[in-house]
């Protein structure tokens, strides 16, 4: 008879499952004590939406900002608070984790903004033609609408596969420079069959 093994998961392990940190959360963190040397002083706050489920011996990544929560070590309760302990540091969570819709762009969001600009008007050559303000530009608000800003990293479906690139806007509008070093127009993209864009 084969015996069945389980992974044993320790208190703290179930306390954080409850918690529900896991990736497209957005969740606040304030340092409140330093236990060795760290670079950041008490009182620093690091908020952002999860990259990674928070976990017992593995950083904190966030998809929305550079900061990390270096190796989770002990994570508990005191005085009503939930604190979590690091090689060097002690964080308190501030915010009661929320879960954020992740958006995806599709070529339905195109045709929504598009069908508004030009009921404003617009022709189909005022785009490209440089006669539409910024703020009613279809491109410009559909990006605005779900959360997509210059600097982002993006993940996009383009000639049959996903693919990984940087949000970028010039003169030209917004593309999508891709890990290659290629860029790729955003309406191209929705354009192609079944393509999409999201932030990672």
């Amino acid at each position: 008879m084969e015996h069945m093994t389980s992974k044993f998961e320790s208190p703290e392990e179930l306390f954080l499952k409850k918690l529900k940190l896991v990736p497209g959360t957005r969740i606040k963190f304030i340092k409140r004590a330093i236990l060795t040397s760290s670079e950041l002083p008490v009182g620093t706050e690091i908020e952002g939406i999860l990259r990674n489920e928070v976990k017992i011996g593995k950083p904190v990544y966030f998809t929305d900002t550079n900061q990390v929560v270096s190796n989770i070590s002990a994570v508990g309760q005191k005085n009503g608070g939930i604190f979590f302990k690091t090689d060097t540091s002690v964080y308190q969570l501030i915010t009661t984790p929320e879960p954020i819709e992740i958006k995806t762009l599709t070529m339905v969001d195109w045709k929504k903004e598009l069908e508004i600009h030009i009921k404003k008007g617009y022709g189909d050559w005022d785009v490209m033609n440089n006669r539409v303000p910024p703020e009613d530009d279809p491109t410009n608000l559909m990006m605005k609408n779900s959360g997509l800003n210059p600097g982002d990293q993006v993940i996009y479906f383009s000639d049959g596969k996903e693919r990984l690139g940087t949000l970028l806007k010039d003169g030209t509008g917004f593309s999508i420079l891709d890990t290659k070093g290629d860029k790729n127009g955003i309406v191209a993209i929705l354009n192609d069959l079944n393509g999409w864009i999201r932030k990672v």
